[in-house]
C-alpha cells in the first residue's frame, strides 16, 4: 500500500456515492453517515494498493455477454465520414499522380528529340525554353532603377 496526498476537492457533479476527486472531507462526506464518524479528524492522505492479491476461487466472475445491451449499428455520422476519407484518398492518389507526371515530364526524351539527337532531315525544330515570369523582387528592382 502506498499513502497518497488528497487531491484537490471538485467542484463538479458526481452520482450518488461517488466524488470526482479523492480528497479525504468529500469521500467521508459521501458515505452513508457522513464524516460523523470521524469527527473531522482526517489526515489528508489516503492508501492507494500497488497489488490486489485474492484468495483462490474468489476472483470475480466474468460479465456475460448475454448481459451486455446489442450494439449500435445505424451508421449516422459515420456514414459522412466513409464518403469523407474515401474522396481524401482518391485525392491524395490523383495528387501524387499529377505530381509525378510533373516531375517526369521533362526527363524522358520525346521521338522527336531523338530524331534531332541523331541529325535526320525534315525533324522539327527544338523548342524554346519556356520563359519564366519575373518575380515579384525584379519587378521591384526593375522599378527602383526607373528613379
Amino acid at each position: 500500500m502506498t499513502l497518497r496526498p488528497d487531491e484537490p476537492a471538485s467542484t463538479r457533479g458526481a452520482p450518488a456515492g461517488q466524488v470526482q476527486a479523492i480528497s479525504t472531507a468529500q469521500v467521508l462526506a459521501a458515505g452513508a453517515d457522513g464524516d460523523t464518524w470521524a469527527g473531522g479528524r482526517t489526515v489528508g492522505t489516503y492508501g492507494q494498493l500497488r497489488s490486489e492479491r485474492t484468495a483462490v476461487g474468489a476472483e470475480p466472475l466474468p460479465v456475460s455477454l448475454l448481459a451486455l445491451p446489442a450494439p449500435d449499428l445505424d451508421p449516422g455520422s459515420h456514414l459522412s465520414y466513409t464518403f469523407q476519407w474515401c474522396v481524401f484518398a482518391a485525392g491524395a492518389i490523383g495528387g501524387y499522380l499529377v505530381l509525378w507526371r510533373r516531375e517526369t515530364r521533362g526527363s524522358q526524351p520525346s521521338a522527336g528529340d531523338l530524331l534531332l539527337a541523331t541529325g535526320e532531315a525534315g525533324t522539327r525544330a527544338p523548342r524554346a525554353p519556356r520563359r519564366r515570369r519575373p518575380s515579384d523582387e525584379e519587378i521591384e528592382d526593375a522599378g527602383l532603377g526607373e528613379e
